[in-house]
């Protein structure tokens, strides 16, 4: 499945796709050790900046996924942390359309983690609400 996990660890990494000559999909792999969003956020302080950076990760791979046709998982579970950035490391599924049930479940693990769902609902609100905005439409499609 490409994501591998351990002790509040994910693998995963950049992923290529290759055809080969008789037609066949050959998908590539480059794991990358990162923490778990989970490990990261429990461990500081900070916690409301880590939750408004993970639903804005959260609306860009939602994002990336209906522009691209595909499908993902948005519970903190497969998201990790490099540096200071937020990077997804969940599978990738073959639905394109949006998922309401995958947001309703990011959300359900929020609070279940015991994080503020508020904080995180209202940025990712705040996040859908720009893409959905006739300014951040590219001018081929306006």
């Amino acid at each position: 499945d490409g994501v591998a996990q351990d002790a509040g660890r994910q693998r995963s990494g950049a992923s290529s796709a290759q055809t080969s000559r008789d037609g066949a999909l050959w998908l590539w792999t480059i794991m990358r050790d990162a923490p778990r969003l989970p490990a990261v956020v429990s461990a500081t302080s900070d916690r409301r900046a880590w939750l408004e950076a993970y639903a804005a990760a959260a609306v860009e791979v939602l994002r990336a996924g209906i522009q691209h046709g595909f499908k993902v998982d948005l519970v903190p579970e497969c998201f990790g942390v490099v540096g200071t950035d937020i990077h997804y490391f969940g599978e990738v599924g073959s639905e394109p359309e949006p998922d309401v049930p995958t947001v309703v479940s990011a959300l359900d693990a929020v609070a279940r983690l015991g994080w503020e769902s508020d904080v995180f609902l209202e940025e990712f609100e705040r996040r859908t609400a720009y893409l959905a905005s006739p300014s951040s439409v590219p001018p081929a499609y306006a």
